[in-house]
């Protein structure tokens, strides 16, 4: 989906590196906007790796309570909601700063937590700080690129980790993956751009809403 961005971006630091070494007139790293963005990529993904190494055995025990998943399936709706109540913002890439960066960053360190949905609080996170809705999507999904690379990286490093990624089920589910993936961002960027995110809240609010009536009655 953002291949186009990624593409851009090493394309722009590597000319950059190229002017360096060849001592030729250049634009500065900052006056480059697709170098500045890979920089904010860059310190954005330092909080949920950070998180992830030091806070792993404190996180995993929520993924078996339901009641965890409901109350925090709320807190995302909360947020999602809140999103309805901002003006409409014009800060694109040319303003966008390393505090946004960092604030965004924070924030999808929360989206470890099981219920807190990664794409929902960072794009409303990118809004918060007056993003404009085009870059608070694209800086949340290409956001997602290392910090997924790193989740899924560590375990094929372990010993039989490079057997499951080449096992037909693991390709399988990848494709699979990639599609509904692929058709779902799709979609979701639609309703972002159309000012309509806020209405995923009532999706969170009653499935939250459920879950924690369910695992008070079990």
């Amino acid at each position: 989906m953002y291949w186009p961005d990624i593409g851009s971006i090493f394309r722009e630091l590597f000319a950059y590196l190229g002017d360096r070494f060849r001592d030729e007139p250049l634009l500065g790293f900052f006056e480059r906007p697709n170098c500045r963005l890979a920089l904010w990529i860059a310190v954005g993904t330092i909080p949920i790796a950070v998180v992830g190494l030091t806070l792993q055995r404190l996180i995993e025990p929520l993924f078996a309570s339901s009641l965890a998943v409901g109350f925090t399936l709320m807190v995302t709706g909360t947020v999602l909601w809140l999103t309805s109540r901002l003006k409409v913002s014009k800060k694109n890439t040319e303003k966008m700063g390393i505090r946004d960066a960092i604030w965004v960053g924070v924030v999808q360190a929360f989206a470890l937590i099981p219920g807190i949905s990664r794409s929902g609080v960072t794009v409303s996170a990118g809004l918060f700080r007056e993003l404009d809705r085009e870059l608070s999507a694209r800086f949340s999904f290409l956001l997602m690129i290392p910090a997924t690379i790193g989740a899924l990286g560590a375990p094929f490093l372990s010993s039989g980790g490079h057997e499951i990624l080449i096992s037909q089920n693991f390709l399988l589910g990848a494709f699979a993956a990639f599609l509904t993936g692929y058709v779902a961002l799709r979609l979701l960027l639609g309703v972002i751009r159309r000012g309509r995110f806020y209405r995923f809240a009532y999706y969170c609010w009653a499935v939250g809403g459920l879950t924690l009536i369910f695992s008070l009655l079990s």
